[in-house]
């Protein structure tokens, strides 16, 4: 028998008594382990995506890329300590390799949280709009992320023994104004004074491995930013694949050559030995055609 375990972490909506399953999306789902007899083990293809709840269960959907026996452990944020394990679910061929899980004696009006854990890759995933504060805002002290998430994502980040570390996130995180006068659409450029200290805590606590990954602005680009003493930061934006392309695009500190202006998606490859992990990102037209590769081997994103 052979295991490979996800785990999950960050801050979500109040589970409430009364409030309809489709808001019950971002639900935490803390601790995935999927267990696969034979030689491999299964590896999580799809979900975990929350389906039918009550005040005190939610069913879980998720697919696995192989046979599996799948189990849930959870618990309510800051509490692991307090997990509850559900029944083992099978996941067939028959059934596309899909799965419902129940998770039952959910606390009503709790908070539930996740981060996923995938070998040594670590997704951090973030919420931009629940705390959001208004882009046009003039308050310095205005907030895209809120401090109960930024506080989250910094202990996350610090406890990670991750080569790499995937904080992701819908609207772009290291791409600047184009000018003084435009606010270059959604983005943490639009709250610099949270988004400094972020990242002066950043170089601070000296966190190796990071790369950002976004979407949202409808054209394909990596960014870099340069950081005195340490290693730069990368940040890879994806889109569209199916909606319209952005018409007039204005990425700034553009990775030349990685522009992307047609319908396109990206892929992450993580390969190499322990101690020489590499990544390689890729775009590629809707028809599968690469456009361009990058590579960043974990040597690469450590602090000197």
């Amino acid at each position: 028998m052979t295991a490979s375990k996800i785990t999950a972490s960050t801050p979500l909506l109040p589970l409430c008594p009364g409030i309809a399953w489709r808001a019950l999306r971002r639900l935490a789902l803390p601790w995935l382990a999927l267990y696969a007899a034979g030689a491999g083990a299964a590896t999580l293809a799809g979900g975990p995506m929350a389906g039918p709840a009550t005040s005190e269960r939610v069913g879980v959907w998720l697919m696995t890329d192989a046979p599996a026996q799948v189990q849930l452990e959870y618990w309510a944020q800051g509490q692991p300590g307090a997990a509850q394990r559900s029944a083992p679910v099978a996941t067939r061929p028959e059934r596309g390799h899909t799965a419902r899980i129940d998770l039952d004696g959910l606390r009503a009006a709790t908070r539930y949280a996740y981060r996923v854990p995938l070998g040594d890759v670590e997704l951090f995933l973030l919420d931009d709009r629940y705390h959001r504060d208004d882009d046009a805002s003039t308050d310095p002290a205005r907030t895209m992320l809120g401090a109960a998430q930024l506080e989250w994502l910094k202990g996350a980040l610090r406890d990670s023994h991750a080569s790499f570390k995937l904080v992701t996130n819908g609207s772009r995180m290291l791409s600047d104004r184009p000018s003084p006068e435009l606010r270059g659409g959604e983005g943490w450029h639009n709250f610099p004074a949270e988004r400094q200290a972020f990242l002066d805590w950043l170089a601070a606590e000296r966190i190796d491995g990071v790369l950002f990954v976004s979407g949202d602005i409808h054209y394909t680009h990596l960014t870099e930013r340069e950081r005195p003493g340490t290693y730069p930061l990368t940040e890879l934006t994806c889109s569209p694949l199916t909606a319209r392309v952005h018409p007039r695009p204005f990425p700034v500190r553009e990775v030349p050559g990685t522009l992307v202006t047609q319908r396109n998606f990206c892929t992450l490859q993580f390969s190499g030995p322990a101690g020489a992990r590499l990544l390689r990102v890729a775009a590629w037209d809707a028809a599968g055609t690469r456009l361009w590769e990058a590579e960043f081997p974990a040597a690469r994103l450590r602090t000197p």
